[in-house]
């Protein structure tokens, strides 16, 4: 998966990492690695970009193994694969759980 970079360093993701894709609008699940790309771009390759369609509403996931206290980062973005709050991703009560 193609992510920007900007996107990939506030995560703490390097190209290369493992990390799970969840598919909202397909229901696909499927694990691929992480490739740095220009701003703003998300996109899918290999035979993964057979599990997903432009426009549809990934969450991209990885997990870490430690002994050391930390914390999950969570990241929201628009239409334009830009952060934003919650509140622009979710209406009512579900943006104030997050």
């Amino acid at each position: 998966i193609v992510l920007p970079e900007s996107i990939c360093k506030t995560a703490g993701l390097m190209e290369g990492d493992q990390v799970s894709v969840y598919n909202f609008h397909s229901g696909h699940r499927y694990e691929t690695y992480v490739l740095h790309g220009p701003p703003n771009q998300v996109s899918v390759n290999g035979p993964s970009a057979r599990l997903s369609q432009v426009g549809d509403r990934l969450v991209v996931v990885q997990y870490v193994l430690t002994d050391e206290n930390s914390q999950p980062k969570l990241f929201f973005m628009n239409a334009e694969n830009e952060i934003v709050s919650p509140a622009e991703v979710f209406r009512g009560a579900a943006a104030s759980r997050y």
